[in-house]
């Protein structure tokens, strides 16, 4: 998903080309964030589920959007700010290094549970452990 802003840099100003990119840069980013949205979404879900232990899961999933959206507003307002600024592409910049950075971590934690042996990770996935 941090990938999907790259596109979005700022385009060239008028004409048809200028247009044409803008138009062809907002498409391959929403697209780009759809995919990756797509795919994180069946791991939240499932980590939700895993949390809760098979109880409350609805709760579970309302305290998850809950905090996601309290969270979501800070970024948004800094993202605005950076937005404000004379550096237009700084915000794409962020928005791109921090989520190449969240997916490198996770890829990290990933493979170091799949390096563990089956009954540890299961123990650990149980307790919440990671």
């Amino acid at each position: 998903m941090g990938v999907a802003f790259v596109p979005m840099r700022p385009a060239p100003r008028g004409g048809t080309l200028g247009l044409a990119a803008g138009v062809v840069a907002l498409a391959l980013s929403a697209a780009l964030l759809a995919w990756g949205g797509a795919l994180l979404y069946l791991f939240e879900m499932d980590t939700a589920v895993r949390l809760s232990g098979d109880r409350l899961v609805a709760t579970y999933y309302g305290a998850c959007n809950t905090v996601s959206g309290i969270a979501i507003s800070p970024g948004n307002l800094a993202v605005g700010a950076l937005l404000d600024t004379a550096m237009r592409w700084l915000p794409w910049a962020v928005r791109a290094v921090t989520g190449v950075v969240r997916a490198g971590l996770m890829l990290q934690r990933s493979l170091r549970r799949s390096r563990q042996p089956l009954s540890v990770a299961m123990a650990s996935a149980d307790l919440g452990v990671g």
